[in-house]
């Protein structure tokens, strides 16, 4: 009885370590993000190399899009399955070049 009790204490605070960790990551992503506002979009590209894309901000600016695929694979009764997503960052930029807004996302 007492192992379980024990068991079941430990597996809710890994659980909620999770939450907190996923908490952090988006915190830092926020911050780390935000701190580009402003800044000229060639700043950007010298920093992180070019996009993957561009696309229009419909507002005669631009979006600077940059893309990573992976890969994720798991073995389901025997058999293995695998599927790409695409994780996105999207900053935009006015006609002047500044950055004025960001987003993430995953597809």
């Amino acid at each position: 009885m007492k192992y379980r009790i024990y068991l079941l204490v430990v597996i809710q605070s890994l659980l909620f370590l999770g939450c907190i960790t996923q908490q952090d990551r988006q915190n830092e992503t926020r911050t780390k993000m935000d701190s580009w506002m402003g800044s000229h979009k060639s700043q950007l590209i010298q920093s992180w190399g070019p996009p993957s894309r561009y696309a229009s901000d419909g507002q005669d600016g631009e979006i600077l899009i940059y893309e990573k695929r992976r890969t994720v694979g798991s073995y389901i009764s025997g058999n293995y399955y695998e599927r790409t997503y695409v994780d996105y960052i999207e900053m935009y930029a006015n006609s002047s070049g500044k950055l004025y807004h960001w987003r993430t996302g995953t597809k």
